[in-house]
C-alpha cells in the first residue's frame, strides 16, 4: 500500500512538474502518512507480541512455573519493555504501550485492549475492551486450558487501515475499528506495570483493566523446597523425641545450627537415642504451609496431626509412638513433598501421597516450627498447638513437671506448693492452687511468671497480689479467673522534686483470660511501661483508675460492660477508643486526658450512659448511621464532635 501511494505521489508530481508549484506540502503529507502506517504496523506487531506474552503467563500460572530472570529490552537509550525467563517454559517479551496514530480522514482511530479476566470458574478468559470475548456460538475464549492446552490465542492485524482479529490463528478474521484517524486515540500498554522489585519472591503483572496476576520467583521456590525438606527433618526429629520420652532417654546437649551468623536450628543428642536436628520455622512462601505435629490422646499415646487435628486414615489415628514395647517400630512418620506447586503427605513412607494444598499463591501464612528453651533440668520443645513435650536432661522424666523461666519465681511456688517435697512443682501441684494470696506482694526480684497459667484452680487474683512488684514484666492470667482485685498490680510512683514524677512499674505484658468479668480499682494503675492490653468479650466491669496512666497504651477497645470513673484517665498516648456494641455506661473521666484530639468509635445504636467529663475535648466521635441525632442529643456535651461512620 505504501508503495502505491509513493508512486502515485510521484507520478502527479511529474505531471505538474512544468507548473510553478511547491511541493514541499505534498510531500511532507506522504511521509508523516508512511511513519504513521509504519508505527502502526509496529505497534500491531509488539500487540501481538504482548497476547502471546500474557498467555505463557497465565499458562505458566496454571502449571505452577516461576521466574527466574526479568531483562529490561532497550532501544536506543530508552526502555521499551521486558524479557521474562520462566524455569520450564519459553521467554516471552512484553513491550510498552504506544500512542495511537492519527490519520487523515477525520475518522478516530482507536486501539483495540487485550486483558484477560478469571471468571468465577476459576479459569482466564480473553477479554476486549473490558468485555468477554466470544466466538460463534457465544462462548467465552479461554487464555488457558484445563490441560494447557484448549488455550486460545488471538491475533491482530492492520490492513486498509482497520483493526482485524482473529481467534482461529488467522483462518477468519473480524473487523473491529478504524486504526487511523485524524484524533487517534491512545494505544494503551496490555501491561501498565510489571513489578519485579517489590518483592524477591513474586513478580507482579499488572494489566490494563488493574487485573493483576502474581507469578512466584526462583527464590521463592528454593525457598520453598528448602522448607520442605527442613519440615521432612523436623517430623523425623519429633518422632525421635516421642519415642525418647517413651524410652525414658534424656538429653545430653543442645547444640545452636549456625549460618551466615543467625540460627536457624539445633542439634539435640540423647544418652541413648541419635542425635536429631530441628529447624527454626520459616516463612510460608505465598502458600500454605501444613503444620504437622503430635498430640496425647486419651489412651496416653501420642498421635500425628495435621493443621491442629488427629491424622486419621482408614478410620485410625496414625500413631507417632510404639505401643508394642519401647522401640517405637509401630509408629509412622509423616512425609512431605512439593509437586508442581502443591504440598503432598504421605502416610507410608511414600507408597502413596495424598494432596493437601497449593505452597504457592499470593496469601501465604508463616511455616511455624518446634520451639526450644531450656533451663538446667529440662530442654522443652513447644509444638504450634502450643502443647509442650518435656524431655530430662538429668536422666529422670520430667514430663509433670514445669518448667519456670524465672528461678525466683520458681523458688516461691516451691516453698508453698511443693506438696511432695521432690524439689520440682508439676502441673497437677499447680492445679491444685486455690488462691495465690499476697505470697508475691512488693518482691522486687521477680520478672516473668507465664507459667501463672498453669494455676489453673484460681478463680480469682487476690487484692494487692502483684503490688509493687516494680520488675515484674510480663504474666499469664489462668484461663479460669473471672475477677483481678484491687491493686493487683499497682506499682506505687513518687515524686522527688516538682514538675518530675518517676513511676515504678515495669510491666509490659499481660495476658487476660478468655472468661474474666471483673477488674478492680487501680489493679493496672501507673504501669507506664503496658503497651497493649486485649478485653475479652466475657468483661462486664472495669473498675475506677484501673488503668489510669498507663502512659504506653495507644489503642483501646472495650467490647462489652461498664467502664468506672478515671478508668483509662491520663493515657496520654492513646489514639483511638473503640467503644463495643455490649457498652452499657461509662462514667466521669473514664477517657478523660487520653490523648491528643484521639478519635472514639462508638459502635452501639442505643448511646451508653455517658458523663460530661467522661472525654475531653477535642476529639472526634463516630457513631453509626442514623444515630447522631440521638447521640448529640444524650452526649450533648460533646454534640459537635459526632458524626456518622459506617460501620
Amino acid at each position: 500500500m505504501k508503495k502505491l501511494l509513493t508512486w502515485a505521489v510521484l507520478v502527479t508530481a511529474i505531471a505538474l512538474s512544468s507548473c510553478k508549484y511547491d511541493d514541499d506540502d505534498l510531500w511532507n503529507s506522504v511521509h508523516g502518512l508512511e511513519d504513521r502506517v509504519a508505527k502502526l504496523e509496529e505497534l500491531c506487531k509488539q500487540m501481538n507480541t504482548n497476547i502471546s506474552s500474557l498467555q505463557t503467563i497465565v499458562e505458566a500460572l496454571e502449571e505452577n512455573d516461576y521466574v527466574t530472570n526479568v531483562t529490561p529490552v532497550m532501544q536506543d537509550g530508552k526502555e521499551i519493555g521486558y524479557t521474562i525467563v520462566f524455569s520450564k517454559s519459553n521467554p516471552i517479551t512484553i513491550y510498552h504501550g504506544k500512542d495511537g496514530q492519527a490519520g487523515s480522514d477525520g475518522d478516530d482511530g482507536t486501539t483495540p485492549s487485550i486483558g484477560v479476566k478469571q471468571d468465577t470458574d476459576g479459569i482466564y478468559y480473553w477479554t476486549l475492551n473490558g468485555e468477554w470475548l466470544t466466538d460463534d456460538h457465544g462462548d467465552k475464549i479461554k487464555a488457558e486450558g484445563a490441560d494447557g492446552n484448549d488455550g486460545t490465542t488471538p491475533k491482530f492485524k492492520i490492513e486498509n487501515d482497520y483493526w482485524y482479529i482473529s481467534y482461529n490463528n488467522g483462518e477468519t478474521w473480524e473487523q473491529l475499528g478504524k486504526a487511523t484517524g485524524e484524533d487517534g486515540t491512545g494505544g494503551d500498554s496490555m501491561f501498565t506495570e510489571i513489578d519485579y522489585q517489590t518483592s524477591t519472591d513474586y513478580v507482579i503483572f499488572t494489566l490494563a483493566d488493574g487485573t493483576q496476576i502474581k507469578l512466584p520467583t526462583w527464590s521463592a521456590f528454593e525457598a520453598l523446597q528448602r522448607l520442605c525438606n527442613e519440615t521432612n527433618t523436623n517430623l523425623s526429629s519429633l518422632q525421635a523425641i516421642v519415642t525418647a520420652l517413651q524410652n525414658n532417654d534424656y538429653i545430653t546437649s543442645v547444640d545452636p545450627l549456625i549460618e551466615d551468623g543467625k540460627i536457624i536450628g539445633y542439634t539435640i543428642k540423647f544418652a541413648k537415642s541419635n542425635p536429631i536436628v530441628i529447624y527454626n520455622g520459616k516463612d510460608g512462601a505465598n502458600g500454605n504451609t501444613p503444620v504437622i505435629g503430635v498430640k496425647e490422646d486419651t489412651d496416653g499415646i501420642y498421635y500425628w496431626t495435621l493443621n491442629g487435628e488427629f491424622i486419621v486414615v482408614d478410620g485410625q489415628k496414625i500413631k507417632a509412638q510404639g505401643t508394642n514395647g519401647s522401640d517405637g517400630t509401630d509408629g509412622t512418620t509423616p512425609k512431605l513433598e512439593i509437586r508442581e506447586g502443591y504440598w503432598w503427605i504421605s502416610y507410608n513412607n511414600g507408597d502413596s501421597w495424598e494432596q493437601l494444598g497449593k505452597a504457592t499463591g499470593e496469601d501465604g501464612k508463616d511455616g511455624e516450627s518446634i520451639k526450644i528453651t531450656q533451663d538446667e533440668n529440662n530442654v522443652y520443645f513447644e509444638l504450634a498447638d502450643e502443647s509442650v513435650i518435656t524431655i530430662s536432661k538429668t536422666g529422670g522424666s520430667s514430663a509433670q513437671f514445669i518448667n519456670f523461666n524465672d528461678i525466683i519465681v520458681k523458688s516461691i511456688c516451691l516453698q508453698n506448693w511443693d506438696t511432695n517435697g521432690d524439689g520440682e512443682l508439676s502441673y497437677d501441684e499447680a492445679a491444685a492452687v486455690t488462691t495465690i494470696g499476697t505470697i508475691f506482694k512488693e518482691n522486687t526480684e521477680i520478672r516473668e511468671f507465664k507459667e501463672l497459667k498453669y494455676f489453673t484452680g484460681l478463680t480469682a487474683i487476690d487484692d494487692q497480689a502483684f503490688y509493687n512488684c516494680n520488675n515484674l514484666l510480663s504474666i499469664e492470667i489462668p484461663q479460669n479467673v473471672q475477677s483481678i482485685g484491687s491493686e493487683s498490680f499497682f506499682c506505687q510512683y513518687y515524686i522527688p522534686d516538682p514538675g518530675t514524677t518517676i513511676y515504678n512499674s515495669s510491666l509490659i505484658s499481660v495476658i487476660l483470660p478468655n472468661g474474666l468479668k471483673s477488674i478492680g480499682t487501680k489493679s493496672f494503675a501507673y504501669c507506664e511501661q503496658l503497651k497493649n492490653i486485649k478485653f475479652p468479650n466475657s468483661i462486664l466491669s472495669i473498675g475506677t483508675a484501673a488503668f489510669r496512666h498507663c502512659h504506653n497504651l495507644t489503642s483501646i477497645e472495650i467490647p462489652q460492660g461498664a467502664i468506672e470513673s478515671s478508668a483509662f484517665s491520663m493515657c496520654e498516648n492513646v489514639k483511638t477508643i473503640t467503644i463495643g456494641k455490649g457498652v452499657t455506661a461509662i462514667a466521669s473521666l473514664a477517657f478523660n486526658g487520653c490523648g491528643s484530639n484521639p478519635t472514639v468509635y462508638c459502635l452501639p445504636s442505643t448511646p451508653p450512659t455517658c458523663e460530661k467529663t467522661s472525654f475531653k475535648a477535642p476529639l472526634t466521635i463516630y457513631v453509626p448511621i442514623g444515630s447522631e441525632d440521638v447521640y448529640k442529643e444524650q452526649w450533648d456535651t460533646f454534640a459537635d464532635y459526632i458524626s456518622e461512620y459506617i460501620y
